[in-house]
């Protein structure tokens, strides 16, 4: 089950990375589309809540990830 587990965890890690890559940049066009008023104030705020608690969350998972890879996995 150990081998297996961590046969997993890299592409895990490198999946949660490469999510985390696309919401900032993500956060980067809307941020730009808020400043070009392509993007009105009142759904700016609403997008831009839900992108910084997903870049929290993501950012949290990444960094766990690759701080205890091991002890991940034996949770599981």
């Amino acid at each position: 089950m150990w081998a297996r587990n961590k046969f997993l965890e890299v592409p895990f890690i490198h999946k949660m990375a490469i999510a985390l890559k696309e919401a900032n940049e993500t956060d980067y066009w809307i941020e730009l589309l808020h400043q070009s008023q392509l993007l009105e104030k009142q759904g700016f705020d609403s997008i831009k809540s839900d992108i910084v608690e997903l870049l929290k969350l993501l950012t949290s998972i990444v960094k766990s990830s690759k701080k205890n890879p091991l002890e991940n996995n034996r949770a599981q």
